[in-house]
């Protein structure tokens, strides 16, 4: 039943994604001639709507709180996530040393 509602929770957010694909692409092109503000009105409309019936979907079937991973893109690795948290950590302690040593300049200078 779960992997059941997360496939139709996963179908929701597809669909969710063209109605304000459509709705962005109307706004976007709001000033170009052969627009139509009334099929762009009614598709921002559809999108406040589909957005309310997938928060209440998601709240019914408990899959509200998992993140929504997309379909198309697997979820990393552990070795890219730990991939990425170490140059996370040596980007931070690079810019923590050079923090220092200009503190030190500083304090030198004083």
């Amino acid at each position: 039943v779960f992997k059941q509602n997360i496939r139709l929770i996963s179908e929701q957010v597809l669909h969710l994604q063209n109605v304000a694909r459509s709705a962005l692409d109307g706004i976007q092109n709001a000033y170009h001639p052969g627009s139509n503000p009334v099929q762009t009105e009614s598709d921002i409309a559809t999108l406040k709507q589909n957005l309310e019936m997938l928060s209440e979907l998601m709240r019914q079937t408990g899959v509200g709180a998992l993140p929504v991973l997309s379909i198309e893109n697997p979820p990393p690795t552990e070795e890219q996530i730990m991939s990425d948290v170490t140059k996370s950590v040596e980007v931070l302690y690079a810019r923590l040393q050079r923090n220092q040593e200009s503190a030190g300049v500083v304090a030198k200078l004083m």
